[in-house]
């Protein structure tokens, strides 16, 4: 296969891809670091994270499982209000005590 490249006619020779050739090749199995097994739960602040239990498990697994949802909303929640309260009041108190942040 030949196809012309830019103005100058050069040609580029294409080759057509190689065959499959299944390897034996086993990646080792993945270990997580550290600081990964150490924080996996704390995003649930100590709740569960198995999605399953919502669907699958009992009533105290169920309402583990939102509570741990919850618990993460109203943390992000609260800063965004903290957030939008401090660029407010900064508006308020105008740009020539603030200067740019207003």
């Amino acid at each position: 296969m030949e196809f012309i490249t830019n103005h100058n006619h050069t040609y580029r020779h294409l080759t057509p891809l190689l065959d499959y050739t299944p390897s034996t090749y086993i990646p080792e199995p993945y270990t997580a670091p550290a600081t990964i097994s150490a924080t996996h739960n704390q995003p649930r602040y100590g709740h569960t994270n198995n999605f399953e239990t919502l669907i699958d498990g009992g009533e105290d697994a169920t309402k583990d499982y939102i509570t741990g949802i919850i618990i993460g909303a109203i943390i992000i929640l609260s800063v965004a209000v903290v957030w939008f309260m401090v660029i407010v009041v900064l508006k308020f108190m105008g740009e020539k005590k603030v200067g740019f942040l207003a």
